[in-house]
């Protein structure tokens, strides 16, 4: 029994916070955001002014570059640059200035815990 309360706190303590879920939910919807989108590059730049806007876009085309098939009917794949800008992201949502829903439910974004650090 006191083996079961040990085994349920330690999951509980390794389970991501639904803060942490949601910004790698928010994270995934800008990186493909910005990848399909060229104004979504502009945007992201306008809310996060400290982004290095010339290695966003290179990694842009390389991931663009990436999913391009490379026999037809083949499937897209997603390289390097994908899961960089990926990281990108995460890291401004997590540390960075706040950055509203890219799907607009900001009402539902909480604060960006680390913004005022």
């Amino acid at each position: 029994e006191k083996h079961d309360e040990i085994r349920a706190a330690l999951i509980e303590q390794h389970a991501p916070s639904a803060q942490e879920t949601l910004v790698l939910h928010q994270a995934e919807v800008w990186r493909d955001r910005l990848v399909a989108d060229d104004e979504a590059v502009g945007h992201w730049k306008n809310l996060s002014p400290g982004t290095d806007s010339q290695q966003l876009r290179a990694l842009v085309r390389q991931a663009r570059k990436d999913a391009k098939p490379e026999k037809p009917g083949a499937a897209p794949r997603h390289g390097r640059a994908y899961r960089e800008i990926f990281q990108l992201v995460r890291e401004v949502l997590l540390h960075g200035p706040d950055v509203p829903d890219p799907l607009g439910h900001e009402d539902d974004f909480p604060d960006n815990p680390g913004a005022d650090a």
